[in-house]
């Protein structure tokens, strides 16, 4: 049985909803192993020992998010990964007109984390410089300075 892979360039997956499209693919019948993760290094390590062909997996890093399902068959493998691509990028929310979610996941647009209203508010306020505060000794630091003991 081969595994089938999908690799979605540039696209961070957090990885509650990784584990979301993960269990979505393992539930459907005829799945034997699924898996959605980031491809670092270490779960392209992961892939090839589960039987994913090197070609398969060829260029993907760690900036890339992929999906795999190795199935009692081809059509099995890929009724799962669309289910898992369901499960990962449908947010529940309307479609803002950039494509939802998928664009809050695609790498150059993530740069700013979506703010909660207290968040946004707190970063358009001004930030005064703090004034710098004199030191003056008071007697017992003036008495250490001069070497007197207590």
């Amino acid at each position: 049985m081969r595994a089938s892979v999908k690799i979605f360039r540039d696209t961070y997956v957090d990885s509650v909803v990784q584990l979301r499209g993960m269990r979505v693919m393992r539930e459907l019948e005829g799945v034997e192993w699924a898996s959605a993760a980031m491809a670092t290094p270490a779960n392209v390590e992961t892939l090839r020992a589960e039987g994913v062909d090197d070609a398969d997996v060829e260029g993907a890093g760690s900036n890339d998010f992929f999906l795999v399902a190795r199935a009692s068959s081809d059509v099995i493998a890929s009724k799962a990964l669309a289910a898992g691509e369901s499960a990962v990028f449908s947010s529940g929310q309307p479609d803002d007109g950039r494509g939802g979610a998928q664009a809050a996941r695609s790498l150059p647009e993530s740069s700013a984390m979506p703010q909660t209203r207290k968040a946004a508010r707190m970063a358009a306020r001004p930030v005064a410089p703090t004034p710098a505060k004199s030191v003056v000794p008071g007697p017992r630091s003036r008495a250490a300075a001069n070497g007197a003991a207590d």
